[in-house]
């Protein structure tokens, strides 16, 4: 912080505490400042710098030694990152990764207010906007839509048609779980049952099986169901396969009470290139 941040505001234990800034000294890596209130400082508490751009690594020595050593072997499948501020901070981790980038899905909350801002559509209202949870915010919600700009008329359209046949299901046959999350973000009213075939692949020598990574990312998406199916090399490109994969789903969908016999469903899956929706009863 230079002479620039002069009067700027440091906030304590989750914005209990509020320090405004009276003078940096760069060389010495002093700041002095004035509390603004009163409270109990806790140990181990966290501070945050409102407007300023903190020149920090995206992952620290600590952070990439428990990747590492200990995410990696124990097979974690998020990794949740704080600061954000560019794409790079996270290619950066997927490097890290390196072969195991696959099976790890990265959330990362991004810090770039900047952008949000500009992008405000005239003549609504201005944006109620926050930096982080402080203390006196944590019992209150809020509610808001995204936008996805890359979700595809297929996961559009298999929305749609939910509604149109009372469908009490969405079934969708998928190998990284991307289709399925597509639809997810539509936010249908109904369960998306996601079936994650593991792809088999050969080289007439060594056979090798996708992970089943992609299964358990879903559990954190809304109205997301997973079930893994068996392992096929044509689960999704051939229509016997995909019609046996169909039955035994629905099985499990009917003894988890997600659905019972003449319900309606919506079906997405692929046969060659070609993406099917189709409108299924169930047995």
């Amino acid at each position: 912080m230079g002479s620039r941040y002069n009067s700027s505001v440091i906030m304590c234990s989750d914005g209990t505490i509020t320090l405004t800034v009276l003078a940096c000294d760069k060389e010495l890596g002093l700041v002095r400042c004035r509390c603004e209130n009163s409270a109990v400082l806790g140990e181990r508490k966290n501070v945050n710098l409102p407007g300023v751009i903190v020149d920090l690594p995206t992952l620290t020595e600590k952070d990439k030694e428990d990747i590492l050593q200990w995410g990696v072997p124990n097979k974690i499948d998020m990794i949740a990152l704080s600061f954000v501020r560019k794409g790079s901070d996270l290619v950066e981790v997927r490097k890290l990764l390196g072969k195991h980038a696959k099976t790890f899905l990265l959330m990362s909350k991004k810090l770039v207010l900047e952008p949000i801002l500009k992008s405000q559509p005239k003549p609504w209202p201005e944006f109620v906007w926050r930096q982080r949870t402080w203390e006196s915010f944590r019992e209150k919600n809020g509610n808001c839509s995204y936008a996805y700009e890359s979700i595809r008329e297929f996961s559009f359209f298999s929305s749609e048609d939910c509604f149109s046949i009372n469908a009490v299901l969405i079934w969708v046959l998928t190998r990284g779980g991307t289709t399925a999350k597509l639809v997810a973000n539509y936010r249908p009213s109904i369960p998306i049952l996601s079936v994650v075939v593991p792809q088999i692949t050969t080289d007439s020598i060594v056979w090798s099986c996708s992970d089943e990574a992609p299964a358990r990312h879903s559990l954190i998406f809304r109205g997301l169901v997973p079930a893994l199916s068996a392992g096929s090399a044509k689960a999704s490109d051939n229509t016997e396969s995909t019609d046996e994969t169909i039955e035994l789903s629905l099985q499990h969908a009917k003894a988890k009470k997600l659905c019972k016999s003449k319900n309606f469903i919506v079906a997405l899956h692929r046969i060659d290139n070609a993406s099917v929706i189709k409108n299924l009863t169930v047995n």
